[in-house]
């Protein structure tokens, strides 16, 4: 993970370039110390929303949208949206984060957006000869707010392997 840690603010937006070849996605994290807008009148919070682009450019290319996010909600908390981006070909590669919805103009709005860091993915496929292998992703949005428990029933075979085999040869 490479640390970024700038405020994308609407007239200067922040551009970061990703030097590894062997990279084929980033994940972008994009943080919000808070989103919500406060009445001057009651005092009541409520939600906001923030809309973000996400520019790539390839080695000799221009500029091209690869994701318009769109955060909306109500937190007062710390909140942390990721976005991955496809990196194609090779690299480098700059990446910009834009901020279409307009600063705030008053202390009663804070939807103050900063580009935390990005994570350079490898999707590599591995091959793991006689063995199962299993990957899970969970969403929380989807069990409730919660990744549950998981456990798994495994069975499997012990077999001493003598000391003379030769795995290349198979004798």
């Amino acid at each position: 993970e490479v640390l970024v840690g700038q405020e994308v603010v609407k007239a200067s937006p922040v551009v970061q370039t990703i030097i590894d070849p062997n990279a084929d996605a980033a994940r972008i994290k994009i943080t919000l110390n808070a989103l919500t807008t406060q009445s001057s009148t009651s005092g009541d919070l409520s939600g906001g929303s923030v809309e973000l682009a996400i520019y790539r450019k390839d080695p000799g290319g221009d500029f091209v949208e690869v994701a318009r996010p769109l955060i909306s909600g109500k937190t007062t908390s710390q909140y942390v949206e990721a976005v991955r981006i496809p990196l194609p070909g090779e690299g480098p590669w700059d990446v910009k984060v834009e901020r279409i919805t307009d600063d705030p103009t008053s202390v009663l709005i804070r939807n103050e957006t900063i580009w935390s860091s990005y994570t350079r993915v490898i999707d590599a496929r591995f091959t793991y000869p006689d063995r199962a292998v299993l990957g899970i992703e969970a969403n929380a949005e989807n069990s409730g707010g919660r990744v549950g428990l998981w456990e798994f029933d495994i069975y499997g075979k012990i077999v001493d392997i003598p000391s003379n085999y030769d795995p290349f040869t198979r004798v």
